[in-house]
């Protein structure tokens, strides 16, 4: 048994004996699932003459041959032999759906079936060459050209049967798409299905859920997200995005506004992780996804591909600006939430999204990120003010972004500690800027701020202030040489620190927090706040 398991993985063992893993360690089988037993063990030896890159394919195509007598994959003739449920449900009026959904039931095992090292198998070729041969295949591409929401996928393109002729001309059906995502390719009508199916399943595995049914419910919801896609609407993606530098406590699971971050799991390292690094934490989330433009595939026509690129740029700025917004937010969560010197700077390290319409995941890396801060583990207590913290920034006005960024960026980007320090000062002037008397509003209004109760220590704060401010003006306007880089480094640490004490100090006070930088610096230096500690 210990073979098979290594082979085909528990959870394919699991769905076609119809039993709980507990049960895989036990000799107590039934005379049906001693049966499929002896069969996968067949099977397995078969496959094992094969080499080893061919291994994968072979039991795949093996457990998913068509079964004429159960009229389903035989992986799933097994399960109902032994006991088990693969009923599919039928949607009234949606011959589509139905279709998918019987190419989804006989295909699923064989998503469950590991490859080399992988904890689940994905979209493999197997997979894919047995439901390009699915008797539902050809049902479904031409019901997708008559769906009045599918076959605006591809336009120019009449209805056509799956009979005859036409069921190799259906294979031909393409189209150029171009995504707010920032890129522009080919959608075959042959791999549509394919690319639902495979969608799903990495939704499930997304999400943790297995099962014939989660993963049927599954394939609903991508067809709906396919099908509101090509009417032009925009629809919520998963996302699995990486974080390094932080790790969480044992149990540490974070419900935040906008996702859920956590210690990543084997199957998101896999997502997530290149040859060399990995992740330490990963936030889970969905991304905005919408399709800007659809034309015929015309032979040749990779024709106009790099102009299509600069005509959706516009769209992958805006979308790229909210998945970083959702990034920085995190980060900075973590970074506020900091307490007694251990500050937790997080730095971005991968982003996997889940393209309903792509052969595969659309998967980005940054280069390992330099920070200012050592990695840290974050205790229950600095876990809970992270959560606390991402709710009371998930309001924050967008026009205080530029003093979240620069204040990230100076402590987890910048490798030079001079263009840290002008970053962190930037971030300064973000929230208290304004004319005249500049040098007085920001640092007047930040030592106001941070020592409200003690004029000896608000004067003496002031004047700290002023020299960095000073210090930073010259230095951009080249009228002051560049300190050693060992001054460098305590200036830009200091300066930093000082912009996440002064964001932390302002959400005491909501109302600063919807004024420009111009009036809240008026506001603090003219008294009109209670800021000094009761």
């Amino acid at each position: 048994m210990e073979q098979l398991r290594k082979a085909f993985g528990e959870k394919f063992l699991c769905y076609v004996l119809a039993c709980d893993p507990p049960a895989l360690a036990l000799d107590s089988w039934s005379e049906a699932q001693r049966t499929v037993v002896e069969s996968l063990t067949s099977m397995l030896d078969f496959a094992s003459r094969k080499n080893s890159a061919e291994q994968h394919f072979w039991l795949v195509r093996l457990v998913l041959a068509w079964e004429p007598n159960g009229g389903m994959s035989l992986a799933n003739a097994w399960r109902s032999m032994c006991g088990g449920d693969s009923a599919v449900s039928s949607a009234e009026g949606d011959e589509c759906l139905n279709a998918l959904s019987r190419m989804a039931r006989d295909v699923y095992p064989g998503f469950l079936i590991p490859h080399q090292d992988q904890v689940y198998g994905m979209s493999t070729p197997a997979v894919t060459s047995v439901l390009l041969n699915h008797r539902d295949c050809g049902k479904f591409n031409s019901l997708a050209l008559t769906d009045k929401r599918l076959k605006k996928l591809f336009p120019g393109v009449e209805g056509r049967s799956d009979s005859g002729d036409n069921k190799d001309n259906l294979r031909e059906v393409q189209s150029v798409i171009q995504y707010s995502l920032g890129k522009v390719g080919g959608l075959q009508l042959a791999l549509l299905a394919n690319f639902v199916l495979r969608s799903a399943f990495d939704r499930t595995i997304f999400f943790d859920i297995f099962g014939l049914q989660c993963y049927l419910r599954t394939v609903v919801d991508v067809l709906e997200d396919v099908r509101k896609l090509a009417d032009g609407k925009e629809v919520k993606v998963p996302a699995l995005l990486g974080l390094t530098n932080i790790q969480l406590s044992v149990d540490g699971v974070l419900n935040l506004p906008w996702g859920k971050l956590c210690r990543p799991s084997q199957v998101d390292a896999r997502f997530l992780s290149t040859d060399e690094d990995q992740p330490t934490v990963v936030l889970v989330t969905k991304v905005p996804m919408k399709i800007v433009g659809v034309r015929k595939w015309k032979p040749g026509g990779e024709e106009g591909i790099v102009e299509e690129l600069e005509q959706s740029r516009p769209h992958f700025n805006l979308w790229n600006r909210e998945v970083q917004r959702t990034i920085d937010l995190t980060r900075y969560a973590l970074l506020l939430a900091s307490h007694d010197g251990s500050y937790a700077a997080a730095s971005h390290f991968s982003t996997c999204v889940l393209d309903p319409l792509s052969a595969g995941l659309q998967k980005t890396w940054g280069f390992k990120a330099f920070n200012l801060l050592s990695e840290i583990t974050l205790s229950v207590a600095m876990e809970s003010r992270v959560v606390e913290w991402a709710e009371k920034i998930s309001h924050q006005p967008h026009a205080l972004d530029v003093a979240m960024r620069r204040t990230l960026s100076a402590m987890t980007e910048r490798p030079d500690p001079l263009d840290g320090f002008i970053d962190a000062v930037l971030a300064w002037e973000n929230m208290f800027s304004g004319s005249p008397e500049t040098t007085l509003r920001v640092c007047g209004s930040i030592a106001a701020l941070l020592e409200p109760g003690n004029p000896e220590r608000r004067d003496s704060l002031f004047r700290e202030l002023k020299k960095l401010y000073t210090l930073r003006s010259g230095i951009v306007h080249g009228s002051r040489e560049e300190p050693p880089v060992e001054e460098s480094e305590k200036f830009r640490s200091r300066a930093a620190l000082i912009a996440v004490e002064a964001m932390r100090r302002m959400y005491e006070f909501p109302t600063l927090l919807e004024k420009t930088s111009s009036d809240r610096s008026v506001d603090i230096l003219l008294g009109t706040l209670p800021l000094r500690s009761e």
